[in-house]
């Protein structure tokens, strides 16, 4: 489905569509949804075949400036930074307006890093910074002292279900996400044994994605967890990723790091209860107790606890899962379509 808008006019510049990681997600919807043209800086297929797509993608920007006047790039921390820095000056020359659009939910990390001229230096060249929520958009202004920010939510296209009776009295965990350490899935996986001990055959974990942990998360779970069902189902595409989300009751989020994950986005659109780290633009999306349960990140008790409490009052699910669902309202393609449509205007 396409969301009407004048896109025409506009060059987004991002990560290869083909990836895995939430930011390729989001890239993929606004191709779809908005039929732009879409140009990647890098590939799934390592970093020498992504230094020719970034300069397939550079040696492209000449001959598309006579008939767009927006570059809208899309940037994360660490390679992602520097590869887009080399576009915003390639389009700084051509004379486009450059807009960045953050995704990094590391970026206070990666900017103590790299230093803070370095960042700032790449940011002020941009003529509209784009932020996912307010704690972001005061991160830009107060610690970057950047005043052109605005915020425009992540979406998704992940469908409102009407959750099915239940077929069990179990209550069934999900986490949705790529494998790594950051995710915290290691953190979930001891804090599961723990709430599993304690409700043994009540209680149920499915774990999406795929990465560098997948093996050893998978031992840990076939040698620790002896009374929960722990589930690994690699990599899933959206119809399977909806299917899972309607058979969840609550899904779990511990990161060390976000920026406006993709998957609260959807287990809110799918009326799940949520338990997520109190990070990054996280406490923007999610009232503590209201919609779900924030969590203190590597505090493995503090996640337990939380996760104990769904058990021990399943009517928190619905109670949370009503509030989530009215606020998913705010992370739609047509509420981006809307901003996006009068930022184009003002540039």
């Amino acid at each position: 489905m396409t969301t009407s808008g004048n896109f025409k006019n506009v060059v987004f510049v991002g990560p290869s569509l083909d990836g895995r990681g939430g930011m390729e997600q989001l890239a993929r919807l606004y191709k779809t949804h908005f039929n732009v043209l879409y140009l990647p800086t890098n590939s799934q297929y390592g970093t020498f075949v992504g230094f020719f797509i970034l300069v397939f993608t550079c040696v492209r920007l000449p001959f598309y400036r006579f008939n767009h006047k927006i570059l809208h790039i899309h940037v994360a921390s660490g390679k992602s930074f520097f590869r887009k820095a080399f576009i915003v000056l390639c389009g700084r020359c051509l004379g486009y307006k450059i807009i960045l659009h953050s995704h990094a939910g590391d970026l206070p990390q990666f900017v103590e890093k790299v230093g803070k001229p370095v960042a700032k230096s790449v940011f002020s060249m941009a003529n509209l910074i784009i932020a996912l929520s307010p704690y972001w958009k005061n991160y830009f202004e107060n610690t970057l002292n950047c005043r052109n920010v605005v915020v425009v939510p992540n979406f998704s296209d992940a469908i409102h279900v009407d959750k099915k009776e239940k077929r069990d009295d179990k209550i069934h965990f999900l986490y949705l996400g790529v494998l790594t350490k950051e995710k915290g899935v290691d953190l979930l996986l001891k804090a599961y044994k723990d709430v599993s001990g304690r409700f043994p055959g009540k209680t149920r974990l499915v774990i999406t994605g795929c990465g560098k942990l997948y093996r050893n998360l998978k031992e840990y779970a076939e040698n620790e967890i002896k009374h929960g069902e722990v589930v690994f189902t690699g990599w899933v595409e959206r119809e399977r990723r909806d299917m899972l989300l309607n058979k969840a009751d609550v899904v779990v989020l511990p990161s060390k790091y976000e920026c406006q994950p993709m998957a609260l986005i959807e287990a809110m659109a799918a009326g799940c209860g949520i338990v997520a780290s109190r990070v990054g633009g996280i406490p923007d999306m999610i009232e503590d107790e209201v919609s779900g349960f924030l969590v203190d990140y590597g505090d493995i008790k503090n996640l337990s606890e939380a996760m104990v409490k769904y058990i021990e009052s399943p009517d928190l699910i619905s109670r949370h899962a009503a509030s989530s669902r009215t606020r998913s309202n705010s992370y739609t393609s047509n509420e981006a379509a809307t901003i996006l449509k009068e930022l184009y205007a003002e540039l």
